[in-house]
C-alpha cells in the first residue's frame, strides 16, 4: 500500500511539472524534463493503474515520441519497454512482438549487452505465448548468455524485473512444451 501510495505521489508530482513545463519554451531543455517526467509517470502508472492500462500507454508513447527527438538512447529503451509491457499486459502480442524487435534492434544500434539481453528476453516471451516454443527457447537462452548481473541490479529500480529470472522461468516452460521436463525443471529451479 504504501508503494501505491508513492507511486501516486508521483503520479501528482510529474503531472504538476508537466503543467508548469508548457510555460517554458518549446526547446530541448524543456523537451528533456518532459521525457523524465513522462518516464516517471509511466512507471508509477505501471504500478498504480497495471501494465496495461491507457495511462501507461499515453505516458510510454510520449516519452518515445520525446526520446527520439532527444537522441537518447538510454531512455528510448524505457520507453519500448514500458510499450512492450502495455501491450504485453493487453495480450496484443503484434504489437508487443514489434516493442521488443525495436528494442533489439536499439542494442544492437548502441552495442549494449544489457539491452540486448532484455530484448531477447521480450522476444523469447512473445514467441512462447505466440505457440513458438522453439523460437522462445532461442531468444531465452541468448537472454542469457548476455545476462550481466552487475549491469541489471544497477537497472533493477527502472525495470522492476531481473530478466534473468524471467528468461529462466520462461524459458522452463519452453522446454516443457518441448518435452524436456529434466532441463525445465532444473532452470526453472535455477530462475527461483
Amino acid at each position: 500500500l504504501l508503494q501505491r501510495a508513492a507511486n501516486l505521489e508521483v503520479i501528482g508530482q510529474a503531472s504538476a511539472g508537466l503543467k508548469l513545463l508548457a510555460r517554458l519554451p518549446d526547446d530541448g531543455a524543456r523537451n528533456d524534463r518532459e521525457l523524465t517526467l513522462q518516464l516517471m509517470r509511466g512507471a508509477a502508472f505501471w504500478a498504480v493503474e497495471g501494465f496495461s492500462s491507457a495511462q501507461v500507454e499515453t505516458a510510454f508513447t510520449r516519452a518515445r515520441e520525446l526520446a527520439d527527438a532527444c537522441r537518447d538512447s538510454g531512455r528510448l529503451f524505457v520507453a519500448l519497454r514500458g510499450l512492450f509491457g502495455c501491450y504485453y499486459g493487453r495480450g496484443q502480442l503484434r504489437r508487443a512482438s514489434k516493442q521488443a524487435g525495436e528494442v533489439i534492434a536499439l542494442a544492437v544500434k548502441t552495442g549494449s549487452r544489457g539491452d540486448m539481453c532484455v530484448g531477447q528476453l521480450l522476444a523469447g516471451q512473445i514467441a512462447l505465448w505466440r505457440g513458438k516454443p522453439v523460437e522462445a527457447r532461442q531468444y531465452l537462452e541468448s537472454a542469457l548468455a548476455n545476462y550481466d548481473e552487475g549491469e541489471q541490479q544497477a537497472r533493477m529500480l527502472s525495470s522492476q524485473i531481473d530478466p534473468a529470472v524471467n528468461a529462466g522461468i520462461h524459458l522452463g516452460w519452453a522446454l516443457w512444451t518441448l518435452g524436456l521436463p529434466d532441463r525445465a525443471l532444473a532452470v526453472a529451479g535455477a530462475a527461483l
